[in-house]
């Protein structure tokens, strides 16, 4: 008789002790206090505003202060190097624990069908945009996505039925008492990639830089009081009982406001109407809970995770990991003082150049008593005033004062502050040809570190989504119900492929996920008919390509030609030339297969040196 088991009993995190809601929302508040002290260390909000230009002090004159941001500049350059178009997912099967040849080739056709799903999804759930917001936010914090199952709840019509077993009877709990139909069932599921702001997620205040070492993992969800106590996922009593503990956004109800025409009273504008709930992976546990701040109760009871979810639904992007914290450092923390210093020095050579630079010593005696109103000429009279003295001198009655020159160190200054921004933003030399090296094997050394450098955040950015891709295909496992078609666009070019549940069946094995190399980089029409050219150059010189498949596969991948169809229609004309079907390099007309060997000796030598056909006659 089936049964189901009871929950295992939920424990804290850092304690033995059996937990309960104000325990779990004493350790977001812990796990909070950590991550505040990781913000103001690495200047997190600074770094956000310099960024959106904000960078003049309070105690210097907006007149006298000059914005040159390479912040933002830099970034908008290294984004689009690290995602700017979708990869193509290639699922494989990595492991089998059933040895049979007609198992694998199975398990291999499921494995099509799988990945044929994740580059359907990909475009269909906007992995591009949230990805690339992702990385945006790696660079001032971390990047987090959660791959999740939406769904409304609705009243169950079998509620209250005993829930019966594949062999028509009833399934008992461990009491032997029959399992009942819930009274609400979800509905209307649909796959998610959910973007979530750094701000609104937390782990565990004791978590190290693997995530192995990570012990719970929460989103903050921001809801209004109604919302909450119509959400029928949560527990009846709880949401009936919840407390909103934050002001709405007062721009926000400002607006409706002024829509309606009324206006704002004392008491609107001081009732809290945002409940904040954390919804919580507890990793160790295997459990899933929701609690808001400011209530004792669960709105939603620890739980098993719901299927599809291993450990917990978020995917996350560190750039530069920290020995003894999950929190990274950011590479935009590193940025704001030279950043700072270039802008002060930049400015100083702006009020310099603007300052009043017309000082005058005026003797007052030749002018006698219209001396005020010569002087005022002075200070406000347009190019080419003349001044009117009663008396003459021999001396001149108005003599300039010459102004303090600019300090040419500051030139030398402000080229270093640049080099030095440059230097800890992209790397030493990375902006154009290499300065101050002393050879061209010192610029060539340069060059390669800079596009290893550059290669490591691609190299994190792939993985980043390939995690994304693994999440995806084991959701997509456990809720797929019914066969689709679909349409999707690769290197085979356009095909249709029918994703049906016996191809999402757990398997005997593993599965291995993988992208195409490069395939987030940007692919300019210039570079793309360069690496074209190239690979057709290759070919021509060396035709023998052509006579293998795999060969001819991995030249094309290196040149970051990724069409299949492609390499398998260049291996079809290499056997038609073999064949004599289509002439040779430098032949009129084709040879027929009767002639033979003979023929491809004379097809050899009329297609030179390094020919298809004279290395197989070669060999007779």
């Amino acid at each position: 008789m089936a049964k189901r088991g009871r929950p295992k009993k939920m424990e804290m995190p850092d304690s033995a002790e059996p937990c309960n809601a104000k325990n779990w929302l004493r350790c977001i508040d812990r796990a909070k206090g950590v991550r505040q002290n990781w913000r103001d260390r690495m200047r997190v909000s600074l770094a956000y505003d310099y960024f959106e230009g904000i960078q003049r002090p309070a105690n210097i004159n907006e007149k006298e202060w000059i914005t040159i941001n390479m912040i933002y500049s830099n970034l908008l350059a290294e984004l689009p190097t690290l995602y700017s178009t979708d990869p193509y997912f290639y699922v494989k099967l990595k492991k089998s624990y059933k040895p049979v040849p007609e198992t694998i080739a199975a398990y291999e056709e499921m494995a099509k069908v799988r990945q044929g799903g994740l580059n359907y999804y990909k475009g269909e759930l906007g992995l591009k945009k949230k990805s690339r917001l992702a990385i945006f936010d790696a660079f001032f914090q971390y990047g987090v996505i959660e791959v999740a199952l939406s769904a409304d709840v609705e009243e169950n019509p079998k509620k209250g039925e005993a829930i019966l077993g594949e062999d028509g009877r009833p399934m008992l709990d461990e009491t032997d008492a029959p399992l009942l139909e819930p009274d609400e069932v979800p509905a209307n599921e649909a796959f998610q990639l959910i973007r979530h702001h750094p701000d609104d997620f937390l782990v565990d205040a004791d978590a190290g830089p693997l995530d192995d070492d990570v012990k719970w993992k929460a989103k903050r969800v921001k809801m209004r009081l109604e919302e909450v106590r119509d959400d029928r996922r949560f527990d009846r009593n709880a949401r009936r009982d919840c407390k909103a503990t934050e002001m709405d956004d007062q721009t926000d109800k400002e607006r409706e406001t002024r829509k309606k025409g009324g206006t704002l009273s004392a008491k609107e504008d001081k009732t809290p109407s945002i409940v904040v709930t954390w919804w919580l992976y507890d990793r160790r546990c295997k459990q899933f809970l929701v609690v808001a701040e400011g209530n004792d109760d669960y709105l939603i009871a620890p739980k098993d995770i719901p299927k599809g979810i291993e450990k917990d639904p978020f995917v996350d992007l560190r750039f530069t990991p920290r020995s003894d914290s999950w929190y990274p450092i950011p590479p935009i923390s590193q940025q704001i003082d030279p950043q700072r210093e270039y802008c002060e020095t930049r400015s100083k050579m702006l009020k310099h150049r603007k300052r009043f630079n017309r000082k005058y010593v005026m003797f007052t005696t030749p002018f006698g008593d219209n001396a005020e109103s010569e002087a005022a000429k002075l200070e406000n009279g347009d190019d080419g005033t003349v001044l009117m003295a009663t008396t003459p001198t021999g001396f001149a009655p108005v003599m300039p004062i010459q102004d303090a020159p600019l300090d040419q160190n500051i030139h030398v200054e402000y080229a270093y502050l640049r080099k030095d921004f440059e230097d800890v933003a992209t790397g030493a030399n990375q902006r154009g040809s290499a300065q101050g090296v002393d050879s061209a094997t010192e610029a060539g050394v340069i060059e390669k570190r800079t596009m290893i450098r550059e290669g490591d955040r691609i190299g994190m950015v792939g993985d980043f989504v390939i995690d994304i891709g693994r999440k995806l295909d084991q959701m997509i496992q456990a809720h797929w119900k019914k066969d689709q078609a679909v349409k999707i666009v690769g290197p085979q070019g356009e095909e249709w492929i029918t994703m049906r549940p016996q191809d999402y069946e757990k398997i005997e094995g593993e599965y291995e996920y993988s992208i195409n190399v490069g395939a987030t980089t940007p692919q300019l029409p210039e570079i793309e008919r360069s690496q074209w050219l190239s690979f057709l150059g290759v070919i021509t010189n060396a035709p023998q390509l052509l006579l293998s498949k795999t060969l001819l596969k991995e030249t094309a991948r290196m040149h970051h030609i990724e069409n299949e169809a492609l390499v398998d229609e260049l291996f079809n004309i290499g056997q038609m030339m073999m064949s004599g079907e289509i002439p040779m390099p430098g032949q009129q007309g084709s040879q027929p297969n009767t002639q033979g060997t003979a023929a491809a000796r004379t097809g050899g030598q009329a297609g030179g040196p390094g020919n298809v056909m004279q290395m197989r006659g070669g060999q007779q």
